[in-house]
C-alpha cells in the first residue's frame, strides 16, 4: 500500500492515503519470487505460471491438487535445481521445499512453491545473492520479478507491502540483495514507523480513541453528563485515558508477540469493534465516574492483541521481538499523542458551548453504528458498508481535519456558553 508521509508527525497520522493496489501483484504471464528474511532463515515463495512450467519442466499439470501431488518428486527436484541462495561469502544456503500448491494469480493458473533457506552459519549476516533459472533458460522471453516481503534489521517490515528488488531473465539470472546497514537500530526505527502507521491506518483504533476523548471535558452528575470540567481537570482525565489504553495494549502486545498467549483473529477483531460500541455508550451516558479510563484500559488489551499481528508476521527470534515490540509501541504512542494533540483542543473548545451535547451524541451514535458495521463485516468476511466514507476521509485527511476545525469554530460561535460543574472525583472546586 502506498502511503504519503508528511513533514510533521501529525501529518504522518493524518496523511495516510488509500492503497494503489495489492503488493503481491506482478505482470501477467511472469513468475514472481517473494523473500521473507527471518531470524534464522529466509522463506522463499515462488509463483510460476502453470503453462510456462509445463513447457519448461516437461509436465502436464492441469491445475488440480491431485496432479501436483502426483508430480511432487519431479517438481521438487526441478525447483531445487533452479534456485540457489548464497551469503556474502558465496556459501550456499540449504534449501528445502515445504509446499507445492496450485493457485490462481492475476487470473492465471500457477504453482505456488514454498521453500525454506537455512544459512550456512546458522544466522543471517550481510548481503544475499539469488540465482534463479526456473523457466528462464527454457523460455528466454520469460521474466521473474523479485520482492522482499520483510527483513527487520534491513528496515523492511512489510509497510506498504513487499518491496520490489528487481527482475530476472535468461540473460541476467542473478540478483544481489543488499541489506545495507542492517542493524537493530534500523529495525527499531522501522518498527516505530510501522507502529505509527498502524494507528494512522487503523480507522477503528482512531475512532475508539476519539470516542473515549469525547467524555474527557465533561463531568458526570446523577448518571448523566451534566457539565464541563476545567481545562486542568480535562487534561488530567485525558492523561488517564491515554495511560490506561497504553498500559492495556502494551501488555497484550508483548504477551502475544512472545507467544505467551494467543487468540483467534476473528473474535479479536469483533472485540475491537465491540470496544468502540462500549466507548460510544459511555460517551452517550456515563457507565461509571471514570468509565472512559476503565474502558481504555480493558479494551487496550484487545487492541494490543490486534496490533501483535504485525509483529507475529515477521517471524522474529526473542531478541528481534524485543526490538520490534519496543519500536512498535513507541510508534503507537507517538501517533496517539498526535491524535490527542489534534483532537483534544477542539473538544475542549466545543465543550464550553451548549452545542457540544449534539456533537457528542452525533459522534457517539456514528461510532456505535460503525462498530456494528465492522463486526458484521468481520463475521461475514466483507468490507464494512461505511468503507467508502473512511476511504474518502483518509484520502483527504488535511481537508477533513480542517473541515472539522472550521465546523467546531462555527459551532462555538453559534451556541451559548456552558457552565463549569464541581467535580468531586477530582477534588477540584469549580
Amino acid at each position: 500500500m502506498k502511503r504519503v508521509v508528511r513533514v510533521l508527525l501529525a501529518a504522518l497520522v493524518l496523511a495516510v492515503v488509500a492503497p494503489a493496489g495489492t503488493a503481491w501483484a506482478h505482470p501477467i504471464g511472469a513468475s514472481a519470487v517473494y523473500l521473507t528474511v527471518r531470524a534464522d532463515r529466509v522463506d522463499v515463495e515462488l509463483a510460476i505460471p502453470l503453462d510456462k512450467l509445463n513447457q519448461a519442466a516437461g509436465q502436464h499439470l492441469d491445475g488440480t491438487a491431485e496432479a501436483v501431488a502426483a508430480a511432487r518428486p519431479a517438481l521438487t527436484a526441478w525447483v531445487l535445481g533452479g534456485v540457489r541462495l548464497t551469503d556474502a561469502a558465496a556459501l550456499p544456503y540449504q534449501l528445502a521445499v515445504t509446499s507445492l500448491e496450485p493457485q490462481e494469480v492475476n487470473g492465471t493458473r500457477a504453482l505456488d512453491v514454498r521453500l525454506s533457506a537455512t544459512p550456512p552459519s546458522g544466522h543471517l549476516d550481510g548481503d544475499l545473492q539469488l540465482d534463479y533459472s526456473l523457466v528462464l533458460n527454457e523460455l528466454p522471453g520469460h521474466k521473474a520479478f523479485v520482492f522482499l516481503v520483510s527483513d527487520l534489521e534491513a528496515g523492511q517490515v512489510g509497510e506498504g507491502g513487499p518491496a520490489p528488488l528487481g527482475s530476472l531473465d535468461a540473460a541476467n539470472p542473478h540478483l544481489s540483495i543488499e541489506r545495507g546497514t542492517a542493524s537493530a537500530w534500523t529495525g527499531f526505527a522501522a518498527m516505530v514507523g510501522l507502529g505509527a502507521k498502524h494507528i494512522a491506518d487503523g480507522t477503528d483504533h482512531l475512532l475508539f480513541l476519539i470516542t473515549l476523548l469525547l467524555a474527557a471535558p465533561l463531568v458526570a452528575v446523577g448518571g448523566r453528563w451534566a457539565g464541563r470540567r476545567p481545562v486542568r481537570s480535562a487534561l488530567g482525565r485525558t492523561l488517564g485515558i491515554v495511560t490506561a489504553f497504553t498500559t492495556g495494549h502494551t501488555t497484550s502486545l508483548a504477551l502475544v508477540s512472545f507467544g505467551l498467549i494467543q487468540f483467534p483473529s476473528t473474535p479479536v477483531e469483533v472485540a475491537v469493534a465491540g470496544s468502540i460500541l462500549v466507548a460510544a455508550i459511555h460517551a452517550l451516558r456515563p457507565l461509571t465516574g471514570r468509565g472512559e479510563i476503565v474502558v481504555g484500559g480493558v479494551f487496550g488489551l484487545v487492541h494490543g492483541t490486534a496490533f501483535a499481528t504485525a509483529i507475529l508476521d515477521l517471524g522474529l527470534d526473542t531478541r528481534a521481538t524485543v526490538i520490534a515490540v519496543l519500536g512498535f509501541n513507541v510508534g503507537v504512542e507517538l501517533a496517539q499523542l498526535v491524535v490527542v494533540a489534534l483532537v483534544l483542543p477542539v473538544l475542549l473548545l466545543l465543550a464550553t458551548r451548549s452545542g457540544y451535547r449534539w456533537l457528542r451524541i452525533g459522534l457517539a451514535s456514528f461510532s456505535a453504528l460503525a462498530s456494528v458495521c465492522w463486526a458484521v463485516a468481520v463475521l461475514t468476511d466483507t468490507s464494512t458498508i461505511l468503507q467508502p466514507l473512511f476511504d474518502l476521509i483518509t484520502a483527504h485527511p488535511l481537508v477533513s481535519y480542517l473541515s472539522f476545525v472550521a465546523a467546531a469554530v462555527a459551532g462555538w460561535l453559534a451556541t451559548r456558553p456552558r457552565p463549569l460543574v464541581t467535580d468531586p472525583s477530582d477534588g477540584l472546586a469549580t
